[in-house]
């Protein structure tokens, strides 16, 4: 997440993690840079308690350690259920975010059709030692009625900040975008070709190239 104070930046994934580091670091125009790498609830370094999966507690749990180091204002990217958590944050605490970038994910209660959750092979055997980290990665698609019910309310008012949506062509493509169309009012789209699901490892440059066109506006006025 990027702040006025400090230009923080949620960085989304391992590999692109030291991109982005530089990326917020800035320039001698934008001046420097801070980046927050946050695991949710539930998966990485987090906590693993047994409740408190519904976005709205996920996107508490990152405007409380904000608060702590700071920062009033951040921008914000998140990826897969990460989308879910930084719409939820835009949407809750909308004086809070400044941009929003999101990917690879359909969104509960949004979308134009009931998504469909694919179960990817991912990690499986670092998951299957831990039986709480196996339990923490999917506390979130079990706490989905409450999500639902969270959405269904928060898409009653657009978000107005602008919103970047990116995905993959051989993953959901457009289907970000089509999301956050039906959420917010200013809704950037962008496909990354020749690539799935996890962009990030697959396109990185590309996906740094995405982002600081996106946050360049931000960083300017600060």
């Amino acid at each position: 997440m990027w702040s006025p104070e400090a230009r923080p930046a949620a960085a989304a994934g391992a590999r692109l993690a030291p991109e982005l580091v530089r990326l917020a670091a800035g320039d001698a125009r934008a001046g420097p840079g801070l980046l927050r790498r946050i695991d949710q609830r539930g998966c990485g370094l987090s906590g693993k308690p047994l409740g408190g999966y519904d976005t709205a507690t996920l996107a508490s749990d990152l405007v409380a350690p904000m608060d702590a180091l700071g920062h009033q204002r951040f921008a914000v990217a998140g990826h897969g259920t990460g989308m879910w958590i930084g719409y939820a944050l835009a949407a809750d605490h909308p004086d809070r975010v400044d941009r929003l970038a999101v990917a690879e994910a359909a969104m509960p209660a949004v979308s134009p059709s009931p998504p469909l959750f694919d179960a990817v092979r991912y990690y499986v055997e670092a998951l299957a030692a831990d039986p709480e980290a196996l339990r923490g990665s999917f506390a979130a698609y079990l706490a989905l009625d409450a999500t639902i019910a969270q959405n269904e309310q928060r898409k009653t008012r657009g978000l107005a900040l602008p919103v970047l949506a990116i995905g993959g062509a051989e993953g959901i493509g457009e289907g970000a975008a089509n999301a956050m169309r039906l959420a917010a009012d200013d809704v950037q789209s962008v496909v990354i070709p020749g690539c799935g699901h996890y962009y990030l490892e697959e396109a990185s440059q590309e996906i740094l190239a995405t982002l600081t066109a996106f946050l360049a506006p931000y960083r300017e006025s600060i």
